[in-house]
């Protein structure tokens, strides 16, 4: 009995210790349009909730609450390289091995929170859209849209660019020109 005790309390020991992984929760949605950049500028795409309510992106734990921006990749990458100097050097470190989406929008979110495979919340892009009465016009973001990306942690951790974006074409959520209510 003594022994068994030993035993368990060592291994709760290392699993209280255990390093998580740092895409533990991690969603992302990958965006590809033919929408110019300063037209996307203009329509300020964010992820938006079943509510219509923003959502803030608390992947990263409780110190860290982002806008669910809709960024083109050079943007997203420059604002987290500019953020890892601030208060938490470590805070964005992760958020800049995303290389896969290169020449594509994206936004990150709070994967566990929103895409549970028993009940997915619907998640929406909001834009400004003028035409609209509320300002506002959401293009639905199907579960079948979002990435886990827990799910690539290894090919992202050894660099594998071309393997991950070969793995979520299937992902990438076409939005044209046509579907913002341009041109």
């Amino acid at each position: 009995m003594r022994y068994f005790f030993l035993f368990s309390l060592l291994i709760i020991s290392f699993a209280l210790s255990a390093q998580h992984c740092p895409w533990d929760c991690d969603g992302m949605i990958l965006i590809k349009t033919d929408a110019g950049k300063e037209e996307m500028r203009k329509l300020d795409p964010v992820l938006v909730d079943v509510n219509k309510k923003l959502i803030l992106d608390t992947s990263k734990g409780a110190d860290i609450y982002d806008l669910c921006r809709v960024l083109y990749y050079d943007d997203f990458l420059k604002i987290r390289i500019d953020g890892m100097g601030e208060n938490d050097p470590n805070s964005y470190r992760y958020d800049t091995a995303y290389h896969f989406a290169k020449n594509h929008y994206l936004v990150k979110f709070n994967y566990c929170a929103y895409s549970r495979e028993d009940e997915p919340t619907d998640l929406f892009v909001r834009y400004n859209d003028a035409a609209s009465s509320t300002g506002y016009s959401y293009i639905p973001v199907p579960p079948s849209r979002r990435i886990d990306l827990h799910q690539y942690n290894r090919a992202i951790n050894t660099g594998a660019t071309e393997v991950i974006l070969q793995s979520v074409q299937p992902f990438i959520l076409t939005i044209n020109s046509k579907d913002f209510g341009l041109r």
